[in-house]
């Protein structure tokens, strides 16, 4: 394992602070909006609810795709690495895909939600975007691995 200089310190921190932003924060924010609106307003019956379990099923596969994104971005890294971004960088930003796929979990509960009125339907995709958060947060384990696998051929 090799030791990451202070450059690379840095960007891990930038991945940890833009995983509790995307990650932590925003669904809060989508929380507190349902929270606040009229579900009555927004409930309606039968295709919704089967619309919500077809949603339900992509959440849980998209977090799945993840891993297979990022191999991909290694494979084009490594057949073209970018002078302009060093490996730390590239680890922030495989780390915001990563993200932003993981945080339309939280974003289709909220649509769903709207759709059907139903709390328990917004709370089934909080769930699995809240294991699919703490399995893909940014650990130095993951960062030290993704720059080795980065720098191996």
């Amino acid at each position: 394992m090799t030791v990451q200089p202070l450059s690379s310190e840095g960007e891990f921190k930038k991945a940890k602070i833009l995983a509790f932003a995307i990650l932590v924060a925003a669904p809060l924010i989508y929380l507190l909006v349902a929270a606040f609106l009229d579900r009555e307003m927004f409930a309606t019956e039968g295709v919704s609810d089967m619309l919500a379990y077809m949603l339900l099923v992509v959440a849980m596969v998209q977090g799945g795709l993840v891993k297979v994104i990022e191999r991909f971005q290694i494979q084009s890294y490594r057949r073209n690495p970018q002078p302009s971004a060093t490996p730390a960088q590239f680890f922030v930003s495989v780390s915001i895909v990563t993200m932003a796929m993981i945080e339309s979990a939280f974003l289709l509960g909220l649509v769903v939600f709207l759709l059907t009125g139903d709390y328990l339907h917004l709370l089934r995709f909080y769930i699995i975007g809240a294991a699919w958060a703490v399995f893909c947060w940014p650990r130095r384990a993951k960062f030290n691995e993704f720059i080795e696998k980065l720098q191996t051929k």
